[in-house]
């Protein structure tokens, strides 16, 4: 119900009202004024009542005929006293028929297609309008009569900003004079101010064409309209209008034609550079892209929506790897701009010729800074470009003849950058960081979703391609190198070879080989290959159960028999268990499981008893201390230097009781740091055992790890070394792991107990347990410290100790280990056992200072010698003293094979001596022995050679030298296995020599 006096869609062929005066109503809350309403020279009045309690607007006819128009009222023609319009109410377009005495109900603006063109609540005489027109604008040359009838047609017009008077390629029935307030022309994207006392649409209205630029209110403004009908009509009438029409018309053809001069110049300029549109381009790249889930993509997301709406419009920075389309980037900050309409340029800096005609222009093209306009230049390569032009290039910018009311030198520049330009250091940029792709790895499911959906409609396929768990879980793990650009290229290719896979559209392991690390490439995962080892570990059975339900009790009972049972080893099954049956067997067990043992070992079982009694008293265990990787290793270094010095000096093999207390005291050290401290602080740092099976567990052939990218991608909680409840899908509660190790972290085999704590936790499946190559943890990178190879060293010492009389006797100073001898002496036996604890060691050092070092200072010096070698500098002797590691396993294993093979089957036979049997009755339980056997000697000849064979390659591999530079240690490795060959077989050599 009701017209609204606003023009419609077809502006062409509208009735313009013209506002009279104001008169009120008497009836309260109602205002009433006249309007002249003009149709082809013919006029109606009517009055427009206003309601100033509903806001509505209603028409009263005054004549016997009311105009109407077919686009506006209706189907043409005249309707006596009713007539029909088109309005917008509540954001819907309606029509509705008012007629006379109608209470009005429609809003007065028409908010249509972007025009909200309001009548002025208070309309100016219309001499007041003629005279501003002569004192404003270029009609002053006009007669006083023709200004006032042109007065008498003109339609005041409130607008606001925003409004579209205008718009390119329509055909506008009015020309404009802007009264107050400022509009915007759009033109070929360029955009100029039209300030007050313009006369616009006039070339467009005379020659009827439609228009070549766009029309919008900058602010607030109003408005004079005259109709194109009113205004041909007058010219007719007024020959000297028609002449003032015409001059006005050649200066702006004129004018125009200038503009379409310099913006083909400009345009010429621009075209070389100009770079395709994101949402054009492939693929298409936006800033929802980046809406994943990860803290690094939400920043850039925020940090590419503020350069993009600053209002200063600061210059920005995008640096990061290569490979992030940065260029792409910068695009983007652009286009969510206000000025997305403008151009936006890329230039590459490696190609700017001296002094930059590019940018500044010469005497054949004005260059890119003033063609432009308000657009912007991307730089790419930042770096590439001379400090000198990016002093010239800001200070062009910033200086006085870069004002803000004109285009010249208003451009936006966009730097990218593959690293930090120190050239722009000094200048006010937005620096905005692009994370690498592996440090939002919780992003690849999106990205990838992304581009295989991007892609496949790209190549019209009609399925888009699946891909399979495992090899998602490979692409967040892979570190990508080429970040966005490497992922996107190994998708288009997965999907190439889908298309002719008889597998269907779904991307497997085979298609995307590489997203595994080359050290993947040699490793088997044992939980995929084998489910009912998965579901072992991540069971109460291991080691849960078997700490608590056997270990526990077994060892109490052992440590028992040691003290109260028979002394001797072949008539105590305690003690011939630990010495024949534990050392050889535990190091059996590092080649296969590490460090295995510390899962299920009696010390820290006890451990944890004392850490659950104090919890359960609510009290709050401490923080490990700072600085233990430090100090710890060296304390646990000398405590088992002085272990075996006691062994030795006391006779542990051979005296029950004291191996018992051997046994309580290392408890005893484990149940004190548990009833102070959190986890196994213990076990990690302090337990002479641990150290050693830390050390040897880098031989082993299996590995227990994590997939980084998952871990990276998907956890947040860290279950897995903090301990937590149960997490879906599968994840079980745990109190994490003991070490306090995160299994994406580890570099060796050093830190884990295989207790599979993060197993049971993870409810991603990123733990592995892989069978490898023996001793990798030595050929990638592992941690190498120097107490580690001093307890290496020590063990390799210990070896030759526990053979200290055949030692001796080599030497001829049998004597000395007699009753009357000096080690007789608890003092002279305990410096004797040092020294050789420390001889291996020391020997070593001392050849390497002799033959290495200085070659090792040669090439790593700084003397432009050392600098200019193209020969890698040698690795240091801590580094280089891991090769030695196989050899101390291999010697110390076949020192323990003896004791195995000569006592370890005849341990029924010692248990029935143990239990008070005869030794007539005990000898006939089940036993043999190899003892002087030949098989025992093959056996640990056997041994050694493996030992010496893996030493002499490793330490060429980690020597970092050549075959002939690492002749001494080889010479050194040789002459130590051949030491320990003499020692353990000794009939082989010096029984027949003597």
């Amino acid at each position: 119900k009701g017209e609204v006096p606003t023009r419609t869609r077809r502006r062409n062929d509208v009735v313009q009202p013209r506002r009279g005066h104001d008169v009120r109503e008497k009836k309260k809350g109602m205002k009433r004024s006249t309007c002249t309403w003009q149709k082809d020279g013919k006029t109606d009045v009517r009055r427009v009542v206003r309601s100033s309690t509903r806001g509505g607007v209603g028409w009263k006819g005054m004549g016997k005929a009311v105009p109407t128009s077919k686009h506006s009222y209706g189907h043409g023609g005249w309707e006596p006293r009713t007539s029909r319009c088109t309005y917008v109410c509540k954001g819907k377009r309606r029509a509705g028929v008012a007629k006379a005495g109608e209470q009005p109900e429609c809003p007065l603006n028409d908010a249509d297609d972007g025009r909200r063109t309001v009548l002025a609540s208070t309309t100016p005489s219309r001499d007041t309008i003629r005279e501003w027109l002569y004192e404003n604008t270029n009609l002053k040359k006009l007669s006083g009569q023709v200004l006032q009838e042109l007065a008498n047609g003109i339609v005041v017009k409130k607008v606001r900003s925003g409004d579209v008077l205008c718009r390119e390629g329509e055909r506008p029935d009015e020309i404009y004079v802007v009264r107050k307030g400022m509009l915007e022309t759009k033109f070929f994207g360029v955009q100029e101010d039209v300030p007050p006392s313009s006369i616009l649409m006039l070339t467009e209205v005379l020659r009827e064409v439609t228009s070549s630029c766009s029309l919008e209110a900058c602010t607030d403004a109003e408005v004079w309209a005259i109709p194109s009908s009113y205004l041909k009509e007058l010219a007719a009438r007024k020959p000297e209008l028609a002449l003032m029409l015409s001059v006005q018309l050649a200066d702006q053809l004129a004018m125009l034609n200038e503009k379409q001069r310099s913006e083909s110049e400009k345009q010429k300029v621009l075209r070389r550079y100009y770079v395709q549109p994101t949402n054009e381009s492939f693929p298409q790249i936006s800033i929802d892209t980046f809406a994943g889930k990860s803290r690094y993509f939400q920043n850039l997301r925020k940090q590419l929506l503020a350069a993009a709406n600053d209002s200063e419009r600061n210059h920005v920075l995008v640096f990061g790897e290569p490979g992030l389309f940065k260029d792409k980037l910068a695009q983007l900050i652009h286009e969510n701009s206000v000025y997305c309409d403008e151009p936006v340029v890329m230039l590459q800096c490696k190609n700017i010729k001296p002094g930059a005609p590019e940018l500044f222009g010469d005497d054949n093209n004005p260059g890119l800074l003033k063609s432009v306009g308000r657009g912007s230049i991307i730089l790419n390569n930042v770096q590439d470009i001379h400090s000198d032009i990016v002093d010239t290039l800001f200070s062009t910018l910033d200086s006085a003849m870069c004002d803000k009311n004109s285009d010249d030198c208003q451009a936006r520049l966009l730097f990218i950058s593959e690293k930090t330009v120190p050239a722009l250091s000094n200048f006010p940029l937005t620096r905005i960081k692009v994370p690498p792709l592996r440090l939002a790895r919780r992003d690849i499911p999106h990205l990838v979703n992304f581009y295989l959906q991007e892609y496949t409609k790209h190549r019209g396929l009609e399925k888009v391609p699946t891909i399979t768990p495992e090899v998602m879980k490979d692409l967040e793990a892979f570190d990508h190198p080429d970040n966005f650009a490497g992922l996107f290229y190994s998708l288009r290719r997965a999907v190439i070879q889908t298309e002719a896979s008889p597998e269907g559209s779904t991307i497997g392991r085979s298609t995307l080989w590489f997203t595994r690390k080359p050290e993947q490439n040699v490793r088997l995962n044992l939980l995929d290959q084998l489910p009912i080892l998965r579901k072992f570990l991540r069971s109460d059975i291991w080691p849960e159960r078997i700490n608590f339900d056997f270990t526990l009790y077994a060892f109490a009972a052992i440590v028992l028999i040691l003290w109260f049972g028979p002394q001797e080893r072949d008539t105590n099954f305690a003690l011939n268990f630990f010495w024949a049956w534990w050392w050889p067997g535990i190091f059996l067990v590092y080649l296969g499981l590490g460090r295995v043992w510390c899962a299920v070992c009696p010390f820290m079982i006890y451990g944890e008893l004392v850490q659950r009694w104090r919890l359960s008293k609510g009290a709050v265990l401490r923080k490990w201390p700072k600085n233990m990787d430090a100090w710890g290793p060296w304390f646990l270094f000398w405590m088992f230097a002085a272990i075996l010095v006691w062994e030795e000096c006391w006779d542990l093999p051979d005296t029950a009781y004291l191996s018992g207390w051997l046994l309580v005291l290392i408890t005893a050290g484990a149940m004190i740091c548990s009833y102070f401290f959190e986890k196994r602080l213990w076990c990690r740092y302090l337990c002479p055992i641990g150290g050693m099976n830390a050390m040897f567990a880098k031989l082993s052939v299996t590995e227990l790890r994590a997939k980084q990218g998952v871990c990276t991608a998907e956890c947040d909680t860290y279950h897995c070394y903090k301990g937590g409840p149960a997490e879906p899908p599968e994840g079980l509660e745990t109190n994490g792991c003991p070490l306090g190790s995160h299994p994406a972290q580890l570099k060796d085999n050093k830190d884990c107990v295989l207790c599979m704590e993060c197993l049971k936790a993870c409810p991603y499946r990123s733990v592995e347990f892989n069978l490898r190559v023996p001793f990798a943890d030595l050929l990638e990178k592992h941690n190498a410290t120097a107490s580690e190879v001093s307890l290496m060293f020590l063990l390799l010492g210990a070896s030759y100790l526990h053979r200290l009389p055949a030692l001796l006797e080599q030497f001829g100073l049998q004597d000395l280990s007699t009753e009357e001898g000096i080690l007789s002496s608890l003092g002279m036996h305990m410096l004797v056992s040092s020294f050789v604890l420390a001889a291996p060691g020391l020997l070593v050092y001392a050849v390497d200072s002799i033959f290495v070092s200085g070659l090792r200072m040669k090439r790593g010096g700084d003397d432009p010698v050392s600098k200019a070698s193209s020969l890698r500098k040698p690795a240091t002797f801590v580094e280089l003293a891991y090769g030695y590691l196989p050899l101390v396993w291999a010697i110390t294993l076949a020192f323990y094979t003896e004791l195995g093979l000569s006592e370890a089957f005849r341990v029924l036979q010692v248990a029935g001596r143990t239990i008070g049997l005869s030794p007539e009755v005990a000898e006939r339980l089940p036993g043999f022995s190899l003892q002087d056997s030949d098989t025992l000697a093959v056996l640990q000849t056997l041994t050694l050679m493996t030992g010496l064979a893996l030493s002499v390659f490793i330490t060429k591999y980690l020597s970092k030298m050549s075959w002939k530079e690492c002749l001494p240690h080889f010479f050194l490795l040789g002459g130590l296995t051949l030491e320990a060959w003499l020692l353990d077989i000794p009939g082989a050599f010096w029984g027949s020599w003597t």
